[in-house]
Parts: structure tokens; C-alpha cells; sequence
């Protein structure tokens, strides 16, 4: 992936420096890759349900995984899914509830929450680390 973004893709904090929604977009992307190429079957991305948005809802085999993203420009002593507190965790929880009840095909299914860790490389923004934590939180 190339870090070579249009000026117009910037903050206004300096060239180097992306907003929160566009660096949002951006490891949420990159997090789709990660899944996809671990054999998982996106099937939205952004899932907007009354109540919030559930990042990305994948097929993992038989199992319905909504997958939590965080993305940071830099590695520190806090890893981005630290920022899954257990309120967050209750709130995906209830998206998920509400997701399984409207798409009836899924009712049946083995559900799964997982968390993509996307660090990216503060001068490229390029991926330096991607993480998948499975099942990380029941």
C-alpha cells in the first residue's frame, strides 16, 4: 500500500498527519484485507444499526464475527485494543443482537468478536503491524 496520500486527504495539522475518519477508514480497510486473506468473508463493513456502527460483520467458516478495528499512527506503551473497554465490548454486543435479529438468516449461527490492531507507519501510513485477536471477548 502506498503512503503517498493527495494533499486534500490531510489534515490540517501538517502533511503528515491524517484525520480521525480518514485514519478510521483507512485501518478499517486495511483490516478488511488482513480478514480476507485469513479466509474470512466480508459481508459489511461500517454497519450502521439504531445505537452505532459495528466496524466490520465477516463470515469466518459456520461462525458470524463482528470484527472491532483500531487503528494508531504509532506503536506506544498502550496497544490500540486496549481502547476496548468493557462498555465498548457491551455496546458491540447490542449492535450484534440487533444485526442477528434483523438478517434472520444468522439466528442459527455461532457468533465470535473479534479485534483488528492496525499500527501504521507515521511518515508512509503504510501498515507496520497488523494484528487479528480472535475471540476477543465473549
Amino acid at each position: 500500500m502506498s503512503g503517498d496520500f493527495p494533499k486534500s486527504d490531510v489534515s490540517p495539522e501538517g502533511e503528515n498527519a491524517l484525520d480521525g475518519v480518514r485514519l478510521g477508514a483507512l485501518g478499517e480497510m486495511i483490516a478488511a484485507r488482513k480478514l480476507e486473506g485469513e479466509g474470512y468473508k466480508i459481508i459489511g463493513r461500517n454497519v450502521r444499526i439504531r445505537g452505532g456502527e459495528l466496524d466490520i460483520v465477516a463470515e469466518d467458516g459456520e461462525t458470524l464475527v463482528f470484527v472491532e478495528v483500531k487503528t494508531r499512527v504509532r506503536a506506544g506503551t498502550f496497544k490500540p485494543r486496549d481502547n476496548v473497554t468493557r462498555g465498548k465490548s457491551f455496546q458491540i454486543k447490542a449492535l450484534s443482537a440487533a444485526f442477528v435479529k434483523k438478517n434472520r438468516k444468522y439466528r442459527n449461527c455461532r457468533i465470535r468478536y473479534d479485534v483488528v490492531e492496525v499500527i501504521l507507519d507515521p511518515e508512509t501510513f503504510a501498515p507496520a503491524e497488523v494484528t487479528l485477536h480472535k475471540r476477543f471477548f465473549d
